[in-house]
């Protein structure tokens, strides 16, 4: 996946290729691959209005953000962060992988920061 060309703008099965790559990647590894992949595991911006995922690209101080089970707990070492990193499988970005992060926001703060600090 890492070598992989980008993802195609405008079509819908590029999702399905990921979760073929990475299931195929787990097996090799020996690692036991997921029977059923939970919705809201692979998709969590798209749950229920009280469990999903905060928009990615949308400030952490908007109100927007500031719903739900997440508010007040965005920060390091929070809610937020102890579910992405135990039971989170991605945060699908719909085609906007081109389009940027808040500076400061919950995926810069929350994910790649620790990516960056793990490959340094």
């Amino acid at each position: 996946m890492t070598t992989s060309t980008p993802p195609r703008a405008g079509p819908t099965d590029w999702g399905s290729l990921l979760y073929m790559k990475l299931w195929r990647g787990l097996a090799a590894s020996g690692i036991p691959p997921f029977k059923i992949l939970p919705f809201c595991f692979s998709d969590a911006r798209s749950c229920r209005l009280d469990n999903r995922l905060p928009d990615p690209f949308v400030s952490d101080g908007d109100r927007g953000n500031k719903m739900g089970v997440w508010n007040g707990a965005m920060q390091v070492g929070g809610k937020l962060d102890r579910v992405l990193h135990k039971q989170i499988f991605g945060v699908h970005l719909h085609n906007q992988w081109e389009k940027p992060y808040p500076a400061g926001g919950w995926v810069e703060r929350l994910l790649l920061k620790g990516y960056d600090e793990e490959l340094e």
